[in-house]
């Protein structure tokens, strides 16, 4: 089914969760207030095809070499880290093994 409503400034918004943890599915069963209008959980691991009415696809990784195949679909990629000295050079060494 096609998603409708989507804007430059409200885009439609897919979240899938390729984490074998499945934290963040979990998360959302205990508190799906957490998808606001226009951002709809995604079941499985496959990307949704093109022309599916999503503007923008969320991929939750797992950490480390298991994220290379979402990596490599990816056109931007966030790397959350903690405003800390480990988290920095963490980032950094994470970041050079990618290239």
């Amino acid at each position: 089914a096609r998603l409708l409503g989507g804007t430059a400034d409200d885009p439609v918004v897919g979240i899938l969760d390729r984490d074998e943890s499945r934290n963040l599915t979990k998360r959302l069963h205990l508190e799906p207030d957490l998808l606001r209008p226009g951002v709809v959980a995604l079941p499985g691991e496959e990307l949704p095809p093109p022309g599916c009415g999503l503007d923008l696809v969320v991929l939750d990784t797992p950490p480390g070499h298991l994220s290379l195949d979402s990596l490599r679909q990816a056109q931007l990629v966030v790397v959350p880290v903690l405003p800390e000295t480990n988290g920095v050079i963490t980032l950094t060494e994470y970041l050079d093994n990618l290239e």
